[in-house]
């Protein structure tokens, strides 16, 4: 229980992630959760879609801002 308070700190409320797992149910793509990081996104969080073809994508990859879906958005 020490360490209770990493994940609230790292990403936020605790709903975040239940509400990344119900997206991840509901469109079966992967969900991330990302944060600007000068000229990059850095992926936090990441939730692997279920389709056959899905973004595999680690936690920490640093990804442009521009020209990238997840930068776009």
């Amino acid at each position: 229980r020490l360490g209770d308070w990493i994940e609230d700190a790292l990403l936020g409320s605790k709903f975040l992630l239940p509400t990344l797992r119900m997206l991840r149910e509901r469109t079966s793509e992967t969900v991330t959760l990302t944060i600007a990081a000068d000229l990059q996104m850095r992926c936090l969080h990441a939730l692997i879609g279920t389709h056959p073809i899905a973004l595999q994508i680690e936690e920490g990859t640093m990804l442009p801002i521009f020209g990238s879906a997840i930068g776009t958005a």
